[in-house]
């Protein structure tokens, strides 16, 4: 083909391909296996600067599934959870609530085990009252000074999820207190006067 002034076009570069190596087993997967897909280096030369590109070929047309449709919640036709970022104010919130249902569990546990005591020994140790006195206080703390501290007004990504989980915490709470001093209503019936 004829240029403008006669002269013969050259026709234009595309980017050369070239295989590279095998790779070995402490590259690849995890479990020393080869990738399901054939790896080649694309090198091209825009504007002077050569850029590498990595370029997969699937060998098959399974392996052209999307990797994450294999498992969770979009096999099964569902599109996959969408997280969503929350503000500091509410983060800070969100992890003050996740320690406090940590120590409220832990509470739960000893009521559990004093629980477990109460119903299978005749003769209750001497220190469960004290016990079960100073677990009731610790609840009753984490709710006067802990939960009740926690403002979600000010909250505006997580608000919703810190008040259902706040109303939770509390409602647990409360059933923790009404059941220990149940269990020390039953240490006192039991004792000898």
């Amino acid at each position: 083909m004829n240029g403008f002034f006669g002269h013969r076009k050259s026709p234009p570069s595309y980017p050369q391909k070239t295989k590279s190596p095998a790779k070995s087993p402490a590259r690849g997967r995890a479990d020393g296996l080869r990738p399901s897909t054939e790896q080649e280096d694309t090198v091209s030369d825009l504007g002077g600067s050569a850029q590498r590109k990595r370029v997969a070929h699937h060998s098959s047309p399974r392996s052209r599934s999307r990797p994450h449709a294999q498992a969770g919640s979009h096999a099964q036709g569902r599109p996959p959870a969408v997280e969503r970022k929350l503000s500091k104010a509410s983060a800070q919130t969100t992890t003050e609530l996740y320690e406090i249902a940590s120590e409220l569990a832990e509470m739960e546990l000893l009521s559990k085990e004093a629980q477990r005591t109460l119903n299978t020994s005749s003769e209750l140790p001497p220190t469960l009252r004290n016990d079960l006195a100073q677990l009731h206080g610790n609840a009753n703390k984490l709710i006067a000074t802990r939960l009740d501290a926690i403002i979600t007004g000010d909250l505006h990504s997580g608000r919703d999820e810190a008040r259902s989980m706040r109303k939770q915490l509390i409602q647990q709470t409360e059933a923790l207190i009404e059941r220990v001093e149940a269990q020390v209503k039953a240490v006192d019936e039991r004792r000898p006067s």
